[in-house]
């Protein structure tokens, strides 16, 4: 399924994962964890789901 809109517009995993060490000091890990919850809330929003 594609998406159309403000999610096809974030960032890429590297550059996600390289703002959140620089901002916040996150793991690798903790990041991607951070993305793929993100990602699921706007997905959840669009099809008001939450």
């Amino acid at each position: 399924m594609k998406i159309e809109g403000e999610l096809e517009d974030f960032p890429d995993e590297e550059t996600f994962v390289r703002f959140c060490k620089q901002s916040y000091g996150w793991s690798r890990r903790n990041a991607l964890g951070a993305m793929q919850d993100f990602l699921d809330v706007k997905v959840k929003a669009r099809y008001n789901l939450i």
